[in-house]
């Protein structure tokens, strides 16, 4: 086999290796041993998301950033979390990684809105309005669904204006 084949098979093996791990740990109840390795981790799993010709490691991705978006973070993860998903959604150049944050962020908030302070649900409600107006139609929807979601959820008056 050609060595960039060979390559691609081992960085394929490598992410389903890391996604195992993760998903075992988060179910067996080990999340909070992860905690510190989760959130720099979490632009990395939001890639693994995109449509690639391996659709059983977008849909082990999937479920695994849906296990990360209902554990439960100390306060002090809460900053960097919600920090890392807006520098995400504003930086990516590819739109199946800014489609992606969408439905974390709506679990997110709905399990986290009683510990998320007013100046962390403007961050999350900035994110979703932006890629409200994303360029890709697909992003736009997604960014509808999770706006529903935070349109439902008591946050503050001042975060949703």
């Amino acid at each position: 086999p050609a060595p960039e084949s060979l390559q691609s098979r081992e960085r394929t093996q490598f992410r389903e290796g890391v996604l195992f791990v993760l998903i075992h740990t988060i179910q067996s109840g080990g999340a909070k041993a992860l905690a510190p390795y989760l959130i720099p981790l979490l632009p990395h799993l939001l890639s693994f998301v995109r449509k690639q010709s391996k659709q059983e490691l977008c849909a082990q991705a999937a479920y695994c950033l849906a296990l990360l978006s209902q554990t439960r973070y100390g306060a002090s993860q809460l900053q960097a979390l919600v920090d890392t998903l807006h520098q995400v959604a504003r930086e990516s150049q590819v739109w199946h990684v800014r489609a992606s944050i969408l439905p974390y962020i709506s679990l997110f908030t709905y399990r986290h809105f009683f510990l998320l302070p007013t100046n962390l649900e403007t961050t999350v409600a900035s994110t979703v309005f932006k890629l409200s107006q994303d360029p890709q139609l697909d992003v736009r929807e997604l960014a509808g669904t999770a706006l529903a979601t935070l349109l439902r959820i008591p946050l503050s008056t001042s975060s949703l204006q």
